[in-house]
């Protein structure tokens, strides 16, 4: 029997991009002959992909969304858009890209004729959902999102950025309904049609309209954050499904009893450049407790610009304002030396270069968060789970030793987006203080959140939560649940049953 080739379909970041190897991994793992696993992705991620052994046959859909968001005005002025602008911002955004990303998930499927196409959430609105006419037959697909994405009383939507939650669920779940419908009819619709005329197809009628969108609720669809963070919710359908995280192999840790974790093979095989390991083990030496700072793919994106240096000033600004002796390793990676408002970096003071790092390189989550005594993130999917599932450890307390993991303070930079969500899960649960947007940042708000974090009585409270919350959330295998439901509809199409 010829393998089944699987199309992983992705538009996004480089976080966005991981999780989707891990389930490839993890099929190929299980069946190392009865898949042909092929992905599409921006070119961007194209040695990530390679890397990890999926490079044959790729794919590239460009432009890049990060690219996208830096580089256009429509891009610029989405991240800030707030409520009352986001759809008009959304659809002058996502109009041409989503013709162009069209053509690059058009392209890929006729190249390699998938069996099955797994999407990632702008394909899922762009591609095959409502455009499978384009194809000479149809192709069954599985929908995986990082966030929240089917309507429900127990939370608000990710991207209203009111919170977690109302105080009444039909609240929750009338901003639900309202958003899908208003998004779908304004912005997702109308860039369908328009496709649609590009492949001289008539637009949808009224009738395909309504299939599609009931379609939604028996797709299989697969939420890959942890349920431990945001619960799978009591009234979603069946074929929702919260399974976990999904981790690449090398990053994994197992639990070693009920409440101690392994390392991840990151933090013993991986070897740093030698600027980062220098300061590190000078940091080591020196007894000092780490702090991470860093915005990932915001910087130079969206925070660019005159804000990106008030960031990068802020940051400096909290360390040396705390009270304690503390090392700091800022992530300035994408930080705009092109842009004449941003300016050169900021300069570090004599003698702060022993524990004050500016890295401009990259750098694993689960090598470096299991060093960090406290976080400061942008709110990400990827990077909120990850500054949970790395950090903690046991550490010694006393008499004893408690597992313990580094509190976050979440800095959302694109309020439109799901980072203010995200910043509310971590309130929620007590793993950090408020989240601080980041057109609000300052070096004293940032360093009171250090101090507590690292030596407060509320942070100690931060601190044992992430560390019960990680062992929760490793005792989860999102890779596994996500190969089985990929498995079960493979075996499915094979019998001939419809998927």
């Amino acid at each position: 029997m010829p393998p089944i080739t699987i199309l992983f379909v992705l538009i996004g970041s480089l976080g966005d991009t991981l999780p989707f190897l891990a389930l490839a991994e993890g099929l190929r793992v299980r069946h190392p002959d009865k898949y042909n696993i092929v992905f599409a992705a921006h070119e961007e991620h194209r040695p990530i992909v390679t890397e990890h052994g999926f490079g044959e046959g790729f794919s590239p859909i460009e432009p890049s969304i990060v690219s996208a968001v830096k580089d256009t005005p429509e891009g610029k002025a989405l991240p800030t858009a707030g409520m009352l602008n986001g759809l008009t911002a959304a659809k002058a955004f996502f109009g041409k890209l989503f013709v162009q990303w069209h053509k690059g998930i058009i392209s890929a499927c006729l190249e390699h004729h998938p069996d099955l196409a797994l999407l990632a959430t702008f394909p899922a609105y762009c591609g095959l959902t409502a455009l499978q006419d384009v194809l000479p037959r149809k192709i069954p697909y599985i929908v995986m999102h990082t966030v929240p994405a089917y309507p429900t009383s127990e939370f608000l939507p990710a991207t209203v950025n009111l919170g977690y939650t109302l105080p009444l669920g039909f609240l929750n779940k009338f901003l639900w309904t309202v958003g899908e419908t208003v998004s779908r009819s304004q912005v997702f619709e109308p860039l369908v049609d328009s496709i649609r005329a590009i492949e001289h197809l008539p637009k949808m009628t009224p009738a395909q309209r309504i299939a599609v969108a009931a379609s939604v609720s028996s797709t299989p669809t697969l939420y890959i954050f942890s349920q431990y963070l945001v619960p799978q919710p009591q009234d979603w359908p069946a074929a929702h499904r919260v399974i976990g995280s999904l981790v690449p192999e090398q990053d994994r840790r197992t639990l070693i009893s009920h409440n101690d974790l392994s390392r991840p093979s990151t933090a013993i095989t991986y070897e740093p450049p030698e600027e980062l390991a220098e300061f590190l083990e000078s940091v080591n030496e020196q007894s000092l407790p780490l702090v991470y700072m860093g915005l990932g793919s915001m910087l130079g994106t969206v925070v660019d610009g005159a804000q990106a240096r008030t960031v990068i000033e802020a940051f400096i600004r909290a360390t040396r304002l705390l009270s304690f002796a503390c090392a700091a390793i800022i992530n300035v990676k994408g930080y705009p030396l092109d842009n004449p408002e941003a300016g050169d970096l900021p300069v570090l003071k004599d003698g702060e270069r022993q524990t004050i790092l500016l890295w401009d390189g990259h750098v694993p989550h689960s090598y470096l968060f299991p060093l960090c005594d406290f976080i400061v993130h942008h709110g990400g999917a990827g990077t909120t789970q990850a500054a949970v599932l790395y950090s903690a450890r046991r550490v010694p307390r006393g008499l004893e030793t408690v597992m313990e993991g580094a509190a976050a303070l979440v800095v959302p930079c694109a309020t439109t987006s799901d980072q203010p969500f995200w910043g509310s899960v971590v309130q929620r649960l007590a793993m950090g203080p408020p989240a601080i947007n980041v057109d609000k940042i300052d070096g004293r708000g940032i360093a009171r959140a250090i101090e507590e974090g690292v030596r407060g009585k509320e942070g100690e409270v931060w601190r044992k939560n992430v560390g019960k919350v990680a062992v929760e959330m490793w005792g989860e295998d999102g890779v596994g649940a996500g190969c089985g439901v990929v498995e079960e509809m493979v075996e499915r199409l094979q019998l001939g049953v419809e998927a």
